[in-house]
């Protein structure tokens, strides 16, 4: 199984099995590729819409992995457009390579949070520091520094969004 048990994946499992495009399901009839880049653009650059109306699906290529992932995680369940019934929202997941379906449910919704190793940090080095360092990179959940070995320690930070 991809990651172990509760490990966190590598990126390389995650490509392995989900592909850098969203799938987009329970659309409305008379949605329009214009109307599902406005959409998307909002999570980067959109570099291609497959749109199949007959099915009410879309997938929607975006130029990044954090860019992905933000639009599933943002569109899953909340983003209603035009011609949806009242109630009625988009379903969002990272599109699932062919064969791969049965591996890739863990993480076809994203991941609420993905833990970084920190290493090369210096032996005074403190939690307060650790979050400074690396706040401008995203949303930290936590950081927590391990013991010093020598003059050196590590940490691990956990940030709020995977990409």
């Amino acid at each position: 199984m991809l990651g172990g048990d509760g490990d966190v994946p590598s990126y390389e499992e995650v490509i392995e099995v989900v592909e850098k495009r969203i799938f987009l399901g329970r659309l409305p009839e008379d949605v329009t590729e214009a109307e599902l880049v406005d959409v998307c653009s909002e999570f980067g650059h959109v570099e291609e819409v497959r749109l199949l109306r007959e099915k009410r699906v879309a997938f929607v290529s975006i130029e990044t992995w954090a860019g992905c992932h933000s639009a599933v995680l943002t569109l899953h369940g909340r983003c209603r457009l035009s011609g949806h019934a009242d109630g009625q929202t988009m379903h969002a997941k990272l599109a699932e390579r062919k064969g791969k379906e049965k591996t890739s449910v863990r993480f076809a919704r994203g991941m609420e949070s993905s833990k970084l190793f920190i290493g090369g940090l210096q032996e005074n080095a403190t939690d307060h520091d650790l979050v400074n360092l690396m706040e401008p990179f995203g949303e930290i959940v936590e950081a927590k520094l391990g013991p010093a070995r020598g003059r050196m320690r590590c940490g691990f930070v956990t940030f709020a969004i995977w990409g």
